[in-house]
C-alpha cells in the first residue's frame, strides 16, 4: 500500500511541476497540497499511512488492523486522485 500512495503523490508533484526525492519531501508536498485545498484531513491521512512505511521495516501493525489502513489508503488516494483531476483541468486550459 505504501508504494502505491507514495507514487500517487509523486505523480501529484509532477503533475505540479514540483520533484519529490526524499521520504521528508512527501510531507512538506502532502501538507502544503492540503494548505492549498483547504484538506485538512489529507495531511492527517498521510501522518496516518505513513505507519505503513515504518511497518514494510519492522512489521510493528497487527494484521487485524490492516483493513484500518486499506480503508485510509483508498480515501487518501481517492482524495489525491480528484486533486490530480483538477491539476490536469488548469494545466489543460493553460
Amino acid at each position: 500500500m505504501w508504494g502505491g500512495i507514495t507514487q500517487a503523490i509523486k505523480a501529484l508533484g509532477s503533475a505540479s511541476n514540483i520533484y519529490i526525492g526524499k521520504h521528508e519531501e512527501f510531507f512538506d508536498f502532502v501538507r502544503e497540497v492540503g494548505r492549498e485545498t483547504n484538506d485538512k484531513e489529507l495531511y492527517l491521512l498521510f501522518l496516518d499511512l505513513n505507519a505503513l512505511h515504518k511497518n514494510f521495516y519492522e512489521e510493528t501493525i497487527p494484521s487485524q488492523d490492516f483493513p484500518i489502513y486499506y480503508e485510509k489508503a483508498y480515501l487518501f488516494l481517492r482524495k489525491i486522485d480528484k486533486i490530480m483531476k483538477k491539476v490536469l483541468e488548469e494545466r489543460k486550459r493553460e
